[in-house]
């Protein structure tokens, strides 16, 4: 326990330095009578233990302030906040962070100048820089850049210091989208270039076996690569309490480690396995980045994992101790951060709670007689480690984030025990489709199981803690928790009585197979699931149109009676869109007939890219402007290399399909001419029997005057409101035109350009004309045979029912 103390000592020191920063003379001073009693009772066991843990503590807090910045004249922070415009010269140190609409980008800095290229006086610099440069052309680690901008401090927000967050990391500077010019390539170390190259080939092999967001969520699991993930999921697992599943933890290691350990055990021994499991981890920490929480991570799972495998269970608070004095060495900073203190709480809640409540448990379940073998088995060890790391990290949660999540332990409950197999049947995925990309996509299936339960089971209990309020629990949401916990417990009691015989057998059974008997049935329900969703994803002999909720854009997937597929836009955020994708179209397809692009501007287009990157698309429909915009020429430069046959789209066009669809271009004409990028969008009329849907894009009341002056028939059951509902467009002649039953607005909560304009919705409202939202509505959906018609909804809101299916007689002619 010695070493116990002296980390405890470690920690505490470390602590008060950063809430006292004493000066470096006050600790020698302080640290005189320390030696001098560590001399004195040299042979005293306890004596010296306390001057040992005294002399540590100031040894840690003088660690602390050395590690304290101090910014020299030539540091990238003597020329912050000036508001003049500079250039930095630096090189990419870390693999780009690449969200849907930016990049960020860590460069170490070299040099630094003023004033026009002509005349600048440069100076040599040293320190990182955090720069937000946008999505294209996307950088590379190791590249030489010269950026033109100017330098901030890091802001601090409301809810978030982000001036701490970077300064931990040791960034005290940022620049937002400078002028950017690739200097040179290849910079840096070959180890890292190499790294993350492979991490690279891994998250690509990944986006190929798995739709999305279950791609997304197994990147962040595997490489600890969270960007792909759409902000609304996020948010789910923030509000359910389980951000923990999507950052690399001690779990992650815990279950490499413990894989290794059993099966090189077997085949070579307990040292050598040992060794071997060591090597795994430190690969695996590579591969994942080798940031800060994976490196806490990879300690603390590590540590404790191999003391309770090699049988010393007393020595784990030790190791647990050690690895965070050990981490607070190489960073004091670490110890402020939430992630650190999340780490070592949930650790410490596994090394002294577990045993409690594993004891509380099972004095609870030996009363369930014949049922408490299989309770035991499916929900004992979960429930146990879930509740431990609940109920140790409350308080760090509370503190940091202000607010406790009432669902939190029922979700972890239920998705924490699949985590292991997604982790052990994704890894065999990916590294069976970095050799051979079909056995990959077999295996994939496997993993598409529980990280589709574990989604639906994360979006199904947010909704729940949505209805009951974020933050601390109100009246409603004790309430909630309560009767629902209570109900459980009545059902489990009436229940149990029932079938306790059936129960036991089945427990019984199961317990006494063949570890190939059980490997056997669990494969054999796995593979029936699969069977079960592949079944519920077939055609069902109807044309359906989805217009996606993707944000602040467009993206329309249209699903043709037989099951062929046509995108059209992307929408703004390429997450959002994959994702949509990835739960309408079956999870081993990868295939669309068409994408269509309207027009080149971001919040159609910008989708569309990582669309062509994920699925094979036989044609693709543009529209005949171009724009000088690096998102085009990124879109432009993809479709020359894939060779993938791209059509511009002028009216007269018409595509039909084998199974009765037809979609017409109604504009632009050849000869159109216009001032703005938004009135060359393609107009589109999709067709079923008597069924008609019409897509304007993002078309003006200029083009509007056009179609109707050149005397096309507009008429169509839904209108996809033009240009989301900007006063721009929706002239009253033309929905006196079109004379849509329904009409469908593609617009974000709450967004920066204030659309719907309230006079265009009052324009619809005056001809009687519902409008669907997915702002309010979610994804809407529309199915028809080609006579009738019906909606479906993701959320309903007024003017609509409750009931998600609304039908809708068309119109007969």
């Amino acid at each position: 326990m010695t070493l116990f103390y002296l980390g405890l000592a470690w920690l505490l020191g470390v602590a008060s330095a950063s809430f006292l920063s004493p000066p470096l003379s006050v600790l020698v001073i302080l640290a005189m009578p320390g030696v001098g009693a560590l001399l004195m009772w040299l042979r005293e066991r306890a004596p010296r233990l306390f001057a040992l843990c005294w002399l540590i503590l100031l040894a840690s807090a003088a660690r602390t302030v050395l590690a304290t910045p101090s910014y020299a004249s030539d540091h990238l922070t003597a020329y912050r906040d000036t508001g003049e415009q500079v250039t930095v010269i630096g090189v990419v140190d870390a693999e780009p962070d690449i969200r849907d609409t930016f990049q960020l980008v860590r460069i170490r800095a070299e040099s630094i100048a003023f004033g026009n290229e002509a005349t600048a006086q440069t100076e040599a610099v040293h320190g990182w820089l955090l720069v937000r440069v946008a999505r294209y052309p996307t950088h590379l680690y190791g590249e030489r850049l010269r950026l033109t901008g100017r330098l901030a401090t890091p802001r601090v927000f409301p809810d978030f210091d982000y001036r701490d967050y970077l300064a931990r990391q040791g960034i005290y500077v940022v620049m937002y989208y400078p002028r950017v010019r690739v200097l040179d390539q290849g910079q840096g170390s070959p180890l890292w270039h190499a790294l993350y190259d492979l991490r690279q080939q891994l998250s690509t092999v990944i986006t190929r076996i798995l739709p999305e967001p279950h791609a997304a969520l197994l990147t962040a699991i595997l490489l600890g690569k969270r960007s792909g993930i759409p902000t609304s999921l996020y948010a789910q697992f923030n509000a359910t309490g389980t951000s923990h599943v999507i950052v690399i933890s001690g779990s992650n290691i815990a279950i490499l480690c413990g894989v290794l350990l059993a099966v090189v055990t077997r085949l070579a021994g307990r040292r050598i396995a040992l060794s071997v499991s060591l090597l795994g981890i430190v690969v695996y920490v590579l591969l994942a980045g080798a940031d800060a929480p994976v490196v806490r991570a990879a300690i603390m799972g590590g540590l404790y994992v191999l003391a309770l495998r090699f049988g010393r269970r007393a020595e784990v608070r030790t190791s647990l101790m050690s690895a965070a004095a050990l981490m607070t060495l190489i960073n004091p900073a670490w110890l402020r951060d939430p992630g650190f203190q999340l780490s070592f709480s949930a650790t410490a809640g596994l090394i002294w709670l577990v045993p409690l409540l594993e004891e509380v448990l099972n004095r609870w379940l030996s009363r369930l007689r014949g049922a408490a073998a299989l309770l035991s088995g499916l929900l004992g060890d979960g429930l146990v480690v879930t509740l431990a790391a609940q109920i140790a990290t409350l308080p760090v949660i509370a503190y940091h984030f202000g607010r406790v999540s009432p669902v939190s332990l029922l979700t972890n409950v239920l998705i924490v025990p699949v985590q292991p197999l997604i982790m052990l049947s994704g890894a065999m995925a990916t590294l069976s489709g970095l050799l051979w990309l079909p056995a990959g996509q077999v295996l994939g299936w496997l993993s598409w199981l529980p990280l589709t339960w574990t989604i639906r089971c994360v979006e199904f209990t947010a909704h729940i803690a949505d209805m009951a309020g974020t933050g601390p629990l109100d009246t409603f949401g004790r309430i909630s928790v309560t009767l629902g916990a209570a109900l459980l417990v009545a059902i489990l009691s009436l229940t149990l009585d029932r079938q306790r015989m059936l129960l036991t057998k089945v427990s019984g059974t199961f317990a006494r197979s063949r570890p190939s008997t059980r490997l056997s049935l669990t494969l054999s329900g796995m593979g029936l699931l699969l069977a079960l969703s592949a079944h519920y994803s077939l055609p069902d002999g109807r044309l359906h149109v989805a217009f996606l909720d993707v944000g602040q854009g467009d993206a329309i997937l249209i699903t043709t009676p037989r099951g062929g597929r046509i995108l059209v836009d992307g929408g703004p955020a390429p997450s959002a869109v994959l994702a949509a994708l990835g739960r309408r179209i079956p999870f081993w397809e990868r295939t669309l007939n068409w994408v269509v692009n309207t027009h080149p501007e971001s919040d159609h287009l910008a989708g569309l890219i990582a669309v062509l990157e994920r699925y094979q698309a036989k044609q693709v429909l543009i529209s005949p402007v171009e724009t000088r915009s690096a998102l085009y020429t990124a879109w432009d430069t993809l479709l020359q290399r894939s060779g993938i046959r791209h059509v511009v789209g002028q009216s007269g066009m018409r595509i039909d399909t084998s199974d009765g669809v037809s979609i017409e271009v109604l504009h632009p004409a050849s000869s159109s001419r216009y001032a703005h990028v938004n009135e060359y969008s393609l107009v589109l009329r999709v067709t079923l029997g008597n069924v008609r849907f019409l897509l304007t894009g993002d078309i003006t009341a200029e083009v509007e005057h056009t179609l109707l002056d050149r005397h096309v028939d507009l008429k169509a059951d839904v209108l996809k409101v033009p240009h989301h509902g900007s006063t721009t467009s929706s002239s009253p002649a033309f929905l006196q035109a079109v004379q849509p039953r329904i009409a469908v607005l593609s617009v974000a909560t709450d967004n920066a350009l204030g659309l719907p304009a309230e006079e265009v919705l009052q324009r619809y409202q005056a001809m009687d004309i519902p409008v669907m939202r997915t702002d309010q509505n979610g994804t809407v959906e529309f199915i028809t045979d080609g006579k009738q018609l019906w909606t479906r909804m993701e959320r309903a809101h007024f003017p609509f029912e409750a009931d998600d299916a609304i039908a809708h007689t068309s119109r007969l002619q």
